[in-house]
């Protein structure tokens, strides 16, 4: 069996995970081929996984030569699954002799997926999701990510800029809006001076985020790391681990920290509701709520022996449920069992999928153009 995974992307979760998938399944000995485009950290991190792959330099809108290089790709190939990440490697979609996979990270329009056999939902919501637009049961799977980090030794605290007897927070991710960084900049004002906030990752908002953190008196103790690839040093060296996403589908982070027995605090957004059991595995704040973030922190904080526990009970669910060999071992059934019991769609059950998708983007562009200005106005 060969599987052939396809994502365009740059350098998100769902791009680590890629990697890691690729990686973890090749350890697995399931013989793969990577398909991507050709942003650089992606090409690099792809590189090192061991994996054999073709980087296509994708270009939007129609993107001709784009789609030429990936059919002359698969007929090279000849995989017997695709696995097409997220909806810009899904629109690309070439029906053939393969089984084609579509993976959802997120609340996405089943639209994009047409030409997909089956569909994966990383997170229960995700599915049922799928399947309230109107997606077949059948072909609607749950496969969830593992978070799993090598133990690293522990960045020192001397080369984050940190004092050795700080209380030290932790978040990664890129700076996008429903990350909520800024909330937790502003949680900070609440907490003893003796707490200090390490934020790694990057983005357009790293300007806004230093003003914002001088705004509310804590820029002595807000560190800027930049976009980093040793999460377990990070979390080696940190004492609590903050995911305050306003929007998080699932939380790769949460499963990272798990895996190395860092306590997590989390806004109760769709996918850390669903991993975290408040006040066991870690503590759930309200999204958006800097002062609620602030008072879980500082429970945890006032509270060794709860930072103790929740470490060890979420160290003791990501064992269980979200490991590596888990994880791993679900993919391998899932692709073993639709390769060995293939039902592919008919053909006018694909065209109804297709039609709809015309209909939708039709309906979006009418509901566009009504909106515009008459000529001349």
């Amino acid at each position: 069996m060969k599987i052939a995974q396809f994502i365009i992307g740059s350098h998100g979760g769902a791009e680590r995970f890629y990697v890691k998938l690729l990686t973890a399944l090749r350890e697995h000995g399931v013989e793969q081929h990577a398909i991507h485009n050709d942003h650089p950290r992606l090409v690099e991190a792809v590189a090192a996984s061991g994996v054999p792959a073709t980087v296509i330099p994708f270009k939007k809108g129609s993107d001709r030569a784009g789609r030429a290089a990936y059919r002359e790709t698969l007929a090279n190939v000849q995989p017997d699954i695709v696995l097409h990440w997220m909806n810009r490697a899904a629109r690309r979609a070439e029906l053939g002799a393969h089984i084609n996979v579509g993976r959802l990270g997120g609340f996405y329009p089943v639209r994009y997926y047409w030409r997909c056999d089956h569909l994966i939902a990383n997170t229960p919501q995700i599915q049922d999701d799928i399947l309230r637009q109107g997606w077949p049961s059948h072909a609607a799977h749950m496969l969830s990510n593992f978070g799993e980090l090598a133990p690293k030794p522990a960045a020192s605290r001397a080369s984050l800029d940190v004092p050795d007897d700080a209380f030290l927070l932790l978040a990664m991710g890129r700076f996008d809006p429903w990350k909520s960084f800024d909330v937790l900049i502003s949680a900070l004002k609440y907490l003893p001076e003796r707490t200090y906030l390490c934020l790694a990752g990057d983005g357009s908002s790293m300007s806004d985020f230093k003003a914002l953190a001088a705004k509310e008196g804590v820029a002595g103790r807000v560190r800027f790391l930049g976009w980093r690839n040793d999460q377990a040093a990070l979390l080696g060296a940190c004492d609590l681990c903050i995911v305050p996403s306003s929007h998080e589908p699932l939380g790769n982070v949460i499963l990272e920290a798990w895996s190395l027995r860092v306590p997590v605090v989390a806004a109760a957004s769709e996918g850390p509701s669903w991993l975290i059991a408040h006040g066991e595995t870690g503590l759930l704040c309200q999204p958006l709520n800097a002062q609620d973030l602030a008072a879980k922190i500082g429970q945890a904080q006032d509270d060794p022996a709860m930072l103790r526990s929740l470490a060890e009970n979420g160290h003791a669910k990501w064992a269980g449920s979200f490991s590596k060999d888990i994880i791993c071992r679900q993919y391998i059934d899932f692709f073993n069992d639709i390769k060995e019991n293939r039902c592919s769609p008919t053909m006018p059950a694909r065209m109804t999928r297709m039609l709809k998708g015309l209909a939708s983007r039709y309906m979006r562009r009418a509901s566009h153009s009504s909106h515009r200005p008459a000529p001349g106005a």
